[in-house]
């Protein structure tokens, strides 16, 4: 949640800078609308509610029922399923982390007003990224049931071997 809140706070101020300073055309306007609402759906909803945030939580709840000093120490890690995971979950996860990180680099490189239009988007949807790991936390912390698999090798191995 941390590292997800120091990206809004670090890339909300690029996304508005188009608006405030008046940059926008009517076309321009519409193009950063449009895609905030498919920032929304697809990496807010679909990609942190439905993707990312259930297999952290999940995660999450196998550090502090199955606690190991690596799994704690590396606790973030292994949440965002980047350690400790079974083969397919790191690969997915270092995947992602990567073409992020490329992503961020090469749109240091676009001028305003396309790089406000792209951060818009990326702000509106961590933002409910960050929305959707802190109601998953309230849930579980709450007694909910956990849904997802932690995608852990020790799980994978359990359930195999019924």
């Amino acid at each position: 949640m941390l590292l997800l809140s120091f990206s809004l706070r670090r890339l909300t101020p690029l996304a508005l800078e188009p608006i405030a300073q008046e940059m926008l055309t009517p076309g321009l306007a519409a193009l950063y609308c449009g895609w905030v609402a498919a920032n929304l759906y697809l990496e807010g909803y679909r990609g942190f509610q439905r993707g990312f945030v259930p297999g952290v939580a999940a995660r999450a709840v196998y550090v502090a029922c199955h606690p190991t000093w690596p799994r704690v120490a590396l606790a973030p890690l292994f949440a965002m399923g980047l350690l400790g995971t079974t083969l397919r979950r790191r690969v997915i996860s270092w995947s992602i982390l990567v073409g992020v990180w490329t992503l961020v680099m090469l749109m240091r490189l676009v001028p305003q007003p396309w790089r406000g239009i792209v951060d818009g988007g990326v702000v509106a949807g961590l933002a409910w990224g960050v929305g959707a790991l802190v109601v998953e936390a309230v849930r579980v912390l709450k007694g909910g049931v956990i849904t997802a698999s932690p995608e852990v090798e020790q799980a994978v191995r359990i359930r195999s071997s019924r």
